[in-house]
């Protein structure tokens, strides 16, 4: 199940999809050496910070945005597919009002998790989903199911569920190809964040900059958020140990200072 799970992720990037603009940001301050994330030593997280959709008719009143993103890392010596849907519920409850857009504040998709290998592969996936009562109701299902996958309990009851993500996320998009998709493998892992900006935009990336975990553009000398395209904002960053609860990573050793 654990290989279906990594070729259902390969399959979201269709070949004839047109590629996102990417950018990336350097999360460390200027001038400062870049730090990356130590296997054996280090624990990663992925975050959603912001979806920005620009308005159109269509949002909201024809189609629901609905946010894939699977992380793919090693947990005690198997490959690990680690689904999560983001669905309208949580987009609209954050920014459904606001002018012009729709934005979401950050949101932990996977981690903190143990970097056993020296590497971690993402897919971000953004969909619209046909909006109805039914389809709604079947969304808020598949992101209550994605919610409650946690590798505590081990890998046959944690690969079940999430094969139940999977089959949710297929039937609510109908195979159909995504607004923007992408595959990354990150070796090393470095922290930093990740722009995915609509094909369509015509936006200069040398312009663009990350603040408080919201992307930014200069115009004119002056900074404003950026507005003019479809885009979504994610991270890899290093979780410190205060931040871990040790309790629920008890299940595969864990390294901290060079010994198990």
């Amino acid at each position: 199940m654990l290989d279906d799970l990594a070729d259902w992720v390969r399959g979201l990037v269709r070949a004839e999809a047109q590629s996102p603009l990417w950018v990336v940001f350097s999360t460390d301050p200027p001038g400062t050496e870049t730090r990356r994330l130590a296997p054996g030593a280090d624990y990663f997280r992925v975050r959603v910070h912001r979806i920005h959709l620009t308005y159109e008719s269509q949002w909201f009143e024809k189609y629901s945005p609905m946010l894939l993103v699977a992380t793919e890392f090693s947990y005690d010596g198997e490959n690990v597919t680690h689904p999560a849907v983001i669905g309208p519920a949580m987009i609209e409850r954050l920014g459904r009002t606001a002018p012009l857009s729709s934005t979401i504040a950050g949101s932990v998709v996977a981690g903190p998790h143990p970097l056993r290998e020296g590497n971690v592969r993402v897919t971000v996936a953004l969909h619209r989903v046909v909006r109805s009562n039914s389809s709604g109701e079947f969304l808020g299902l598949v992101e209550g199911a994605a919610k409650a996958l946690d590798l505590i309990g081990g890998l046959t009851p944690y690969t079940a569920l999430a094969k139940v993500v999977v089959g949710g996320v297929n039937a609510l998009t109908g195979g159909d190809r995504a607004l923007i998709a992408r595959r990354d493998e990150f070796v090393p892992v470095v922290p930093s964040y990740y722009a995915l900006i609509s094909p369509t935009s015509t936006v200069d990336p040398r312009s663009l900059v990350v603040t408080n975990g919201e992307l930014a553009q200069w115009t004119d000398g002056q900074l404003q958020p950026f507005r003019s395209a479809d885009y979504v904002l994610y991270s890899i960053d290093r979780v410190g140990m205060e931040d871990i609860d040790i309790t629920r990573l008890c299940a595969i050793p864990t390294v901290v200072d060079g010994s198990r």
